[in-house]
């Protein structure tokens, strides 16, 4: 479990110094949250 983290901190650390992943990443991250808003508001219509 310990190498488990380890492993995924490193992981994350070299994908920091890549601009790329950084940029799609962040849009991932608001493209989740665009999801979720609109689950939100089918589910008052519906």
């Amino acid at each position: 479990m310990q190498k488990l983290i380890t492993l995924k901190s490193l992981y994350i650390s070299y994908y920091d110094r890549d601009p790329r992943y950084l940029t799609w990443r962040i849009l991932l991250i608001h493209f989740n949250q665009y999801i979720k808003y609109n689950d939100r508001n089918t589910s008052i219509f519906t």
